[in-house]
């Protein structure tokens, strides 16, 4: 397919930054000036692990003689394989009746890399960077052999027992489990989402057994010996011709133990490298791996009634941990450039919790030692696809969030002492309000964690023949990054009676509507995976807590009886249909387990087996393009992803900042991107102060929901893969869901393993019920409201028979609000456990918040 140039406007992210600052607040990116800015005050250095099986030992201090970059590894072949291996560290735990070794950190090894050493200032260990060249047939397909050399995951017999304290919760659905078994995902790739069946056809593992996988997230590396795994897996991940060039990385999505593996460092850099005219000539380039350290400590113990557990089990818990984030898997690293020197710096922002929400800036220390200097970044890509056509965007406070990448252009002319800086993102929560609900101490305000994350020295001669930063960046965007404008969007019909008695059709924008949110039980709202006695007023010292335990309702070590379930659309992930799942139900569902008391702090649920779930899925056409718009019903924002398929970003709405004005975007020239965040909501103690019509709710609490609305094209690869809170410990308890891109009739997606020279590109319109398109009930409604057409009556608007849903909104010029404890959410499609296509059904009415 023929590809056009695009015009110097097609990417403009400097207005996708500035409205960054505009959606979250302007007083986020002010410039910091002389003399404010002060480092951590570090701990000292805790008592952790050796060596795997080793005793604990006082970490050493690691002396760096350069920049640590991670090893670049070979592609490989399909007859020799490049080999990435998952080991581990253990450590010894002392439960009441005996002492066993547990688990405590799982880490890459690539080649002769050898057991890692943890030490003070060396507390993670990246995998190897993967360097690709689309264009070129010996450099853009990676065969890889993932090992897993982890112990088997510890089976119980939940719910009755706890979780195993290194292995979770096998079996439940919600909760962080299986932490020894892996897979890989190859974020920010364009590329097939299926594997090789064991009949040899293109599928995914979901479905059926699988041999041989391109980025298919559903293809689980069991320890060897574990459900008859041998312990390996082969991957062929073929990098189409047409990709861009960028920085993407790659890292575990095992739905339940993504986030853990992540804090344990298991990620890696994945570069396509620029050819021909797009080269930017630079004197170094480097990739950055920020990682956030989740503790020190090998075993903690989340509460003096609990028994030990690993450290890295405390990405799932609220309570506060480190806020120390490493670069490449060291504190602050030195890097020392010539005066002159151009680098180019490929941050990737690894992280998996709302320690991931940063603001990044670089600053030089004056020569009295205190005052500091902020210095220009000079952006040229973000989420790995570059600003083709444009300048370089010049920034000195970028903000990024948990899975962005940014490449970054820098030069420093004077000789001296420069730092990189992180500092938390605070606008990434938005008001939470006092309505009942215990606000953590990571809710509360408090003065923002500030980190050197490494340190540049500037010495010696001039370079002679300084490299510029280029006036534009060169390249074209390929077809599948073209701009996606009306006429190319999914639509759908009204029919109705003109004022004079004529039959007329009105097509029609359709917008795929979203929720994520949190489940609301009773009262209490906790968001650890392991019991903590509650800190109420009402519970002073953990009373009717510890009073709980002994009369049986609760168990020290148990898994939480309260979590904090993560959901979409009013429902946590479902990979597929069926009665086998242990769920959880909150204490008002569990009929005739105990008498509710409003009184006390906790109403504990339970876990019940047995239970019918229906498939979490949406079902998407090949070779067409859809406008998404994405709900935030929780107090603080979700880094929306989405496999496969970048976006463009054309409307966010922040009402923590502007309750009456969304920020818009011209989609002939919106930002794409992989990962963006969905805007919190804010509270209201009185919706009667909304200036809505027929506005009945005074005195009645509620919030106004913040939202993102973007489009997609789903071309090139058919099959099964998944959008998701790139907060990992959300995902890990549900804040995902499947989407199934069901190819066309033509059969012209490309299948895996094959190499494949053009993108199919831009699409024609598609409107819902025509010939060859999917059948209307196959879609949730397009609108939270009914549509007020003056000649269109609501029964022939396609969410007419979704009479149950309630929708306070969406009005042109309101805001979309609700009543506490009366949200509504999209149905969803139903599937049987045998894939049958049902339609659409509504969630359970249960509250949620």
């Amino acid at each position: 397919m023929t590809q056009e140039k695009p015009s110097p406007e097609q990417h403009s992210s400097e207005q996708e930054l500035d409205a960054q600052k505009f959606h979250f607040g302007r007083r986020h990116f002010l410039a910091i000036g002389a003399g404010a800015a002060t480092g951590l005050a570090f701990s000292a250095p805790a008592f952790a692990k050796g060596a795997r099986g080793c005793q604990g030992k006082q970490l050493q201090t690691t002396t760096l003689p350069t920049f640590q970059q991670p090893p670049v590894a070979p592609l490989g072949t399909a007859e020799n394989p490049t080999e990435l291996a998952i080991d581990y560290i253990s450590e010894a735990v002392s439960f009441s009746s005996e002492t066993r070794q547990e688990v405590t950190m799982r880490y890459y090894s690539y080649g002769e890399q050898g057991p890692f050493e943890r030490t003070s200032n060396h507390l993670l260990r990246p995998g190897p960077t993967f360097k690709f060249k689309a264009r070129n047939p010996n450099k853009n397909t990676l065969n890889l052999k993932l090992k897993n050399n982890l112990p088997p995951n510890e089976g119980t017999n939940y719910p009755s027992a706890p979780p195993h304290p290194s292995t979770g919760s096998p079996g439940v659905a919600d909760r962080p489990k299986d932490f020894n078994t892996t897979n890989l995902h190859f974020h920010g790739f364009h590329v097939s989402p299926l594997s090789r069946t064991l009949a040899g056809q293109p599928g995914s593992a979901l479905d059926s057994p699988v041999s041989l996988s391109s980025d298919d997230i559903f293809a689980a590396v069991h320890p060897k010996g574990e459900m008859g795994s041998t312990g390996e897996h082969l991957y062929q991940v073929v990098v189409p011709k047409f990709h861009a060039p960028g920085t993407h990385w790659y890292h575990p999505h095992q739905h339940g133990s993504t986030a853990l593996q992540l804090a344990d460092g298991m990620v890696g850099a994945l570069i396509i490298e620029e050819q021909g005219d797009a080269v930017i000539d630079v004197d170094r380039d480097l990739v950055m791996i920020a990682q956030e350290v989740i503790t020190e400590d090998a075993i903690v113990k989340p509460d003096p009634d609990l028994p030990p557990v690993p450290g890295d089990q405390m990405i799932y818990n609220c309570s506060p941990a480190s806020y120390k984030f490493t670069i490449n898997g060291y504190l602050n690293p030195i890097l020392k450039m010539q005066p002159g020197e151009l680098h180019r710096w490929r941050f990737i922002n690894a992280t998996a919790t709302t320690r991931g929400f940063i603001q990044l800036e670089l600053r030089k220390v004056e020569d009295d030692g205190k005052t500091q200097t902020l210095q220009d970044l000079n952006v040229i890509a973000l989420d790995g696809i570059s600003f083709y056509g444009r300048a370089p965007e010049v920034k000195q406070v970028l903000v990024l969030n948990p899975a962005n990448r940014a490449d970054l252009l820098i030069q420093l002319n004077e000789p001296g002492t420069y730092q990189l800086w992180k500092k938390v993102w605070r606008a990434g929560r938005g008001n939470l309000g006092e309505f009942g609900i215990i606000v953590s101490t990571l809710m509360r305000e408090g003065p923002q964690q500030q980190q050197i994350l490494a340190t540049i020295t500037v010495e010696g001669d001039r370079v002679t023949s300084p490299k510029n930063i280029p006036d534009t960046i060169p390249g074209d965007f390929p077809e599948y990054l073209q701009p996606i404008t009306d006429d190319q969007l999914l639509h759908y019909e009204v029919r109705y009676k003109e004022e004079n008695g004529n039959d007329a059709i009105q097509s029609l924008i359709y917008e795929r509507p979203f929720v994520f949110g949190f489940y609301k039980e009773t009262r209490t709202q906790n968001c650890n995976f392991y019991m903590q006695r509650p800190k109420d007023e009402e519970d002073k010292d953990g009373k009717q807590f510890n009073k709980d335990i002994k009369s049986g309702k609760l168990n020290p070590g148990q898994a939480n009886p309260n979590p904090r379930l993560l959901q979409i659309n009013g429902v946590s992930f479902t990979p597929k249909s069926g009665s086998n799942y242990i769920s959880y139900l909150p204490a008002y569902k569990v009929i005739g387990a105990y008498e509710l008391d409003e009184k006390k702090p906790y109403n504990p649920g339970r876990f019940t087996a047995g239970a019918y779930r229906n498939e979490t899925v949406q079902l998407v056409k090949l070779n067409t393009c859809e406008e998404w718009i994405i709900f935030n019903y929780s107090n603080v924002a979700h880094p929306f992803h989405i496999h496969m398929a970048p976006f463009q970003v054309v409307e966010v709405y922040d009402p923590n900042y502007d309750e009456n004005n969304p920020v818009k975007y011209d989609p002939a020239t919106s930002p794409w991107h992989d990962t963006y965040p969905i805007p919190p909501f804010k509270y209201i103690p009185d919706l009667n102060k909304l200036d809505y019509p027929d506005n009945n709710f005074k005195g009645v609490e509620g919030f106004i929901y913040g939202y993102l609305k973007i489009r997609l094209r789903f071309t090139d690869f058919w099959g099964k893969y998944v959008f998701h809170c790139h907060l990992l410990n959300h995902e890990d308890q549900g804040m995902m869901q499947t989407i199934y891109v069901m190819n066309d009739d033509g059969g012209t997606g490309y299948n895996p393993f094959t190499q494949v020279k053009t993108s199919t590109g831009v699409v024609p319109k598609v409107t819902i019920g025509d010939l060859g398109a999917l059948p209307a009930n196959y879609y949730p409604p397009t609108h939270f409201e009914p549509y007020n057409h003056p000649n269109i009556p609501a029964e022939s608007y396609p969410n007419a028979y979704f009479e149950p849903l309630r929708w306070y909104g969406k009005q042109e010029g309101f805001p979309v609000y609700s009543q506490l404890g009366k949200e509504s959410f999209p149905p969803q499609v139903e599937i049987t456990s045998d894939g049958k296509i049902v339609g659409i059904v509504n969630p359970d009415p249960i509250i949620r918040f």
